[in-house]
């Protein structure tokens, strides 16, 4: 898989919490832990379809990443579908 589409693994604050993000041109997923979910939850934000702290079901990180990925992909869906159902005259 090129590297462009692989999930890089990211330490903040001082390297005590670890993301992991997926950069896609425009689209930055994170996945990450959150202060107000268990420890041992996982979270997806992504701040371009307007996605924060979206609670995953998964406890495995790899798990977790493909959850967020089908649900962005999902909620990306119903987004185009309400576009095209916009009446538009190209006239």
């Amino acid at each position: 898989m090129e590297d462009k589409y692989r999930w890089k693994e990211e330490k903040i604050r001082d390297n005590e919490v670890t993301i992991w993000a997926l950069e896609l041109n425009n689209l930055r997923i994170v996945v990450h832990r959150h202060i107000n979910f268990d420890k041992n939850d996982w979270a997806c934000s992504c701040y371009n379809l307007k996605v924060e702290c979206k609670l995953l079901r998964s406890k495995n990180i790899d798990n977790a990443k493909m959850e967020a990925i089908n649900y962005l992909t999902t909620l990306s869906r119903k987004i185009y579908k309400e576009l095209l159902s916009y009446p538009i005259n190209l006239d």
